[in-house]
């Protein structure tokens, strides 16, 4: 807010330096923050207060943020500040219904005389209010108390379902574990199986194998010399002894 313009109503119109705000002027800020320019001033952000008071739309404010005693907004107080709040509470209550009780009769009664008690009405009223704003802090800290518990419940929930998860993947990682080493024997099992009777058949009926275009003749084609030798020999031996 510009430091000559004077706040004179609770809802005042926009500073005039909200036209200052464009892409060209908010690009040059960020490329050199220690401008002096006087246009450039306004972009950056408001110190924060030195007093503990300040003036926001007509109104002054205190950073303290404490309540101010009855005394001084001139409300006399009627309860007691040792007693227990409570108990003055439904006191003030009590006091409030009969107030609003004589208001009821003297309307009906005296219409012209129930100014005094409409004040005093309003007397009984801010003494509740006050004492029920002291106890904001209370209220502030059991709001934050429930707030962590009940952060504090959703972790323990999350770790538990964590750990159920954990536990569900280590399960699931056993089961395939096993599963996997009963396949793998399995099938180690049949290729032993088809290994034994391949080898068999084979040396019951070795069978030669042949490349694509080979003219040569397998062992079991090719004609036994060693047999076709002694045959000659026995042919031979025979002749002899008939001549």
């Amino acid at each position: 807010m510009s430091e000559n313009q004077n706040v004179s109503t609770a809802f005042p119109f926009p500073p005039r330096h909200y036209k200052l705000f464009t892409k060209e002027n908010l690009e040059l800020l960020k490329s050199d923050t220690s401008s002096n320019d006087e246009q450039l001033r306004y972009l950056l952000p408001p110190k924060p207060p030195i007093s503990d008071d300040f003036v926001t739309f007509g109104r002054t404010w205190s950073l303290k943020n404490k309540e101010p005693p009855l005394k001084e907004s001139g409300v006399e107080e009627v309860f007691d500040s040792k007693i227990d709040p409570k108990s003055e509470l439904i006191r003030i209550f009590d006091l409030v219904v009969d107030q609003y009780l004589s208001i009821l009769d003297k309307l009906a009664d005296q219409p012209g005389d129930f100014g005094p008690h409409v004040l005093k009405l309003q007397m009984f009223l801010a003494n509740m209010a006050y004492i029920i704003n002291s106890y904001r802090p209370n209220q502030a800290m059991d709001t934050l108390k429930h707030i962590l518990l009940s952060k504090k419940q959703e972790s323990v929930d999350a770790r538990k379902k964590l750990f159920s998860t954990k536990q569900e993947i280590k399960e699931n990682i056993s089961s395939s574990k096993a599963h996997a080493l009963n396949l793998l024997m399995r099938v180690k099992h049949e290729v032993s199986e088809s290994f034994i009777t391949d080898t068999s058949y084979s040396l019951s009926q070795p069978e030669t194998l042949k490349m694509p275009g080979d003219s040569r003749k397998s062992l079991s084609e090719e004609p036994d010399k060693s047999k076709s030798f002694g045959a000659s020999w026995t042919t031979l031996f025979n002749k002899s002894k008939l001549q």
